[in-house]
């Protein structure tokens, strides 16, 4: 599985399977709306698993679980029993959002940071190369 955005801005995840009838590359997508809506699903439960979240927000499973996985590779969520996970931090919606924009402008080198966040340093990078580009 391969993350980027696209020109759009929805984030996307590039599928190659390595068995099955269709062998054939894939791509999942997961807009914003959704992205955020899933982080603040998550801060309000102790544990949670991706059907749980789909279900309270009515949200569509496929986009729920790219954020999901998109949480997981960075560090926020992490599996507790086979699909039930966790929040890695009281609340991940902030982190979570400075992962998805710092990934967006193309950071990719992740540090874990002092509060456990993993995009902490790219995301510092990313604001300093938009200061410096006259960006908000």
């Amino acid at each position: 599985m391969t993350f980027y955005f696209e020109p759009t801005g929805v984030l996307a995840e590039r599928v190659q399977p390595t068995s099955g009838p269709r062998r054939q590359e894939y791509v999942h997508r997961c807009a914003l709306a959704v992205f955020e809506e899933v982080c603040h699903l998550a801060d309000e439960c102790d544990t949670f698993t991706l059907e749980e979240l789909a279900a309270r927000g009515r949200l569509p499973s496929s986009q729920a679980a790219v954020a999901l996985r998109f949480l997981h590779e960075h560090g926020l969520v992490e599996k507790v029993h086979s699909r039930r996970c966790r929040r890695t931090e009281d609340s991940i919606h902030l982190s979570a959002m400075t992962c998805w924009h710092a990934a967006r402008a193309g950071a990719t080198c992740w540090h874990a940071a002092p509060s456990g966040a993993t995009c902490w340093r790219a995301a510092q990078e990313s604001a300093t190369r938009w200061v410096g580009e006259g960006r908000p």
